[in-house]
């Protein structure tokens, strides 16, 4: 059947819900990123780059996390010129586990320029090595009024497709999903989307 054919990893993780009372599940990760490709245009990249150039002339104090970005986003379109930098792409990510005394899963490289805050709030610096429960949330929301019913916003990367890549019978391509949604929000207490 077509449909089961176009969902194994939802069906695989629904399964695996079904029957988490019997079993512990430990996942790892494999070295390296075999192939990068920058989706849109050249103009596309191009035009966040000026984004990010008004953005530091509105003077709103962003230069610590400016400073880090504006490299890797020049990188991203020299490589859409073809001027591969090669180290550049051999360290978008690394993760490493300390197994001593405050230990725990830290991650750093140029991944972490595109976050200019730690989950606390605390500005992120140049070279930052960031506990991975400190990475901030992925979807962030804004409270508004909708006919005086209480809603929220919520916006930002919901998940990954993965798809074969055309073309290819085993080689699979894995993209970020962007969405937003607007949900009730009948508690007043929520202050951290704001």
């Amino acid at each position: 059947m077509q449909f089961f054919d176009n969902y194994p990893t939802s069906l695989t993780v629904v399964l695996l819900d079904a029957v988490k009372a019997y079993f512990e599940y430990e996942v790892y990760t494999l070295c390296g990123i075999p192939k990068v490709t920058l989706e849109e245009t050249l103009e596309d990249w191009m035009k966040l780059q000026e984004k990010v150039i008004n953005l530091r002339e509105l003077n709103l104090e962003l230069d610590f996390w400016l400073d880090r970005l504006e490299p890797v986003l020049w990188n991203l379109v020299a490589t859409y010129h073809d001027e591969i930098d090669h180290d550049f792409w051999g360290r978008i990510i690394k993760i490493d586990e300390v197994h001593s005394s405050g230990g725990g899963t830290l991650v750093s490289r140029w991944l972490m320029n595109f976050f200019p805050y730690n989950q606390a709030g605390r500005p992120l610096t140049t070279n930052s090595v960031i506990r991975i429960q400190n990475i901030p949330d992925s979807i962030v929301g804004v409270l508004f009024l909708l006919d005086e019913l209480k809603s929220k916003f919520m916006a930002g990367f919901i998940g990954a497709n993965q798809e074969i890549l055309e073309g290819s019978d085993s080689e699979f391509v894995v993209s970020p999903v962007i969405g937003w949604s607007i949900i009730d929000n009948p508690n007043d207490s929520d202050e951290s989307s704001e």
